[in-house]
């Protein structure tokens, strides 16, 4: 593989993430979750959208991989210039169910922890499954509100054929 030549996923399969890191990023996982955030933060101030999803699927194989630990102070500042730009630009926030579904992950994207901060920076949040499969479509949907009451909020954003609106948890 030419790093040069392809675009590597942050959530691909291990071997693409090994790979990612230790070429691509020279054996610094920080310098590939950085990167990470860094785009993240140009996508939400150049992009219109409705909501932010994966807002930490970089955590995705951390799990098996351990490249990550999600309490260093250098993480937690650069999740919070993302959050600071998402509130600022008004933006919601997507729980995604999907990891924890497929078995992917222990945590939604984003994490308990992301999540209480989201909260007090007054982003709102959709409850999202990112199915991929009809099986999953509501997947821990009743997790992923209990971890949203547990943050401190009490409703979620739905989209109907009305458009945008609030609903209770």
């Amino acid at each position: 593989m030419e790093a040069e030549k392809r675009f590597y996923s942050v959530d691909g399969p291990e071997e693409e993430v090994s790979y990612l890191i230790d070429t691509v990023y020279s054996g610094d996982p920080r310098k590939m979750v950085e990167a990470y955030y860094d785009a993240l933060a140009l996508m939400v101030s150049r992009e219109t959208m409705d909501f932010v999803g994966h807002l930490d699927v970089v955590k995705k194989r951390n799990r098996s991989m351990g490249f990550l630990n999600e309490e260093d102070s250098w993480y937690i500042e650069k999740v919070e210039e993302v959050l600071d730009l998402i509130a600022e630009k008004g933006l919601r926030i997507e729980i995604n169910t999907g990891g924890i579904s497929r078995g992917a992950t222990d945590d939604f994207y984003p994490s308990r922890s992301i999540l209480a901060r989201c909260h007090k920076k007054g982003i709102p949040i959709v409850i999202n499954s990112d199915s991929h499969d009809p099986e999953h479509l509501d997947g821990e949907f009743p997790l992923a509100a209990e971890a949203a009451k547990n943050a401190g909020y009490r409703e979620h954003w739905i989209l109907d054929r009305e458009g945008w609106r609030a609903i209770p948890l």
